[in-house]
């Protein structure tokens, strides 16, 4: 089957910039252009990807808009370098065996652990009788987690 070629010489797709024709095709018969992005590189598509907009950079766009993301989410769950989403979840990790987050078993000590770290400082005490590090736990979460929360309005 024979398609009637249009021509993508010096027409804008996005970031890229048609500039010439290759003598490749895809599999599909779709003719394989050279395009320059705005970014500098120079990439190979096709000009079904082109007229679709399957593409419209040289892949630069989607790390912009990454880095773009990453710095919305850090400013919007960062604050006074602690990460408020973290230390507003209560439930425990799912490896976490004794069901209370920051408190663990340690055999070597044959004792409960409780730990919390919050703006890399650590506190950790151990202790014989689950509840006593459960209580230390909380404590620590009320001393340290609870100011932040409510400054952000994230306390349950």
């Amino acid at each position: 089957m024979k398609y009637n070629k249009k021509d993508l010489t010096g027409q804008r797709f996005g970031k890229l910039l048609v500039l010439s024709e290759t003598s490749k095709r895809d599999d599909n018969g779709s003719i394989v252009w050279k395009c320059k992005c705005d970014c500098g590189n120079i990439i190979e598509t096709t000009s079904k990807r082109l007229v679709n907009k399957l593409i419209i950079s040289c892949g630069c766009y989607q790390k912009e808009r990454q880095k773009y993301s990453i710095k919305k989410l850090h400013s919007k769950q960062f604050k006074e370098n602690t990460n408020i989403d973290l230390i507003s979840k209560n439930q425990a990790n799912s490896n976490n065996k004794c069901g209370i987050r920051g408190v663990h078993w340690c055999s070597s000590k044959n004792k409960w652990i409780a730990s919390l770290s919050f703006q890399k400082k650590c506190y950790s005490k151990a202790f014989k009788n689950k509840e006593d590090a459960i209580k230390y736990r909380k404590e620590l979460e009320e001393k340290y987690f609870k100011p932040i929360l409510e400054k952000y309005n994230q306390a349950d």
